[in-house]
């Protein structure tokens, strides 16, 4: 009963000032002379809680997928633009191509530079790469809902195996 009246209380003296709860959160986010204040160090502190908050509530749920979304999309496409970079050795021209080149060509190399480049990016490769695996281990095929032959483990292969 004591939260309830300590929120009643407070949700009282932001509609006294005028203020709304989102503005005076904002406010203390995005102002630099509040980075100290107690209150924005406890909401930087629960952000994870805050943002599934907003997640899990039915009004705030499909705004907070939109928007992480989005954000993992511009992430994913500058950590494409950064390994694309000529500076990075993959900007790769078909017509500069040589034998040599393809012949002298290691992935290991490749998966040791995006690892250290662009490591959310592998991340999600190995994500995308772990289900089908995983698809495959329990007996469903990664393309279509049949069935295909299970291993006898359930363990995934080293990392180098996936590249060979």
């Amino acid at each position: 009963m004591a939260t309830t009246l300590r929120i009643q209380t407070i949700c009282d003296l932001l509609i006294d000032s005028n203020t709304t709860a989102s503005s005076f959160v904002l406010t203390l986010l995005t102002q630099r002379e509040y980075n100290a204040n107690p209150c924005t160090q406890g909401l930087l502190h629960n952000s994870r809680s805050l943002i599934l908050a907003f997640l899990e509530h039915p009004q705030s749920s499909n705004d907070v997928w939109k928007w992480a979304s989005s954000v993992e999309k511009q992430k994913y496409n500058q950590s494409i633009w950064d390994l694309a970079k000529k500076d990075t050795g993959w900007h790769f021209g078909a017509m500069h191509a040589s034998e040599r080149k393809l012949l002298d060509f290691q992935i290991k190399d490749m998966v040791i530079k995006m690892q250290q480049l662009a490591s959310e990016l592998w991340d999600m490769l190995g994500f995308l790469l772990s289900a089908n695996l995983h698809k495959a281990h329990h007996g469903v095929s990664p393309d279509a809902d049949e069935k295909v032959p299970v291993r006898e483990t359930n363990v995934l292969p080293p990392e180098e195996e996936l590249w060979r």
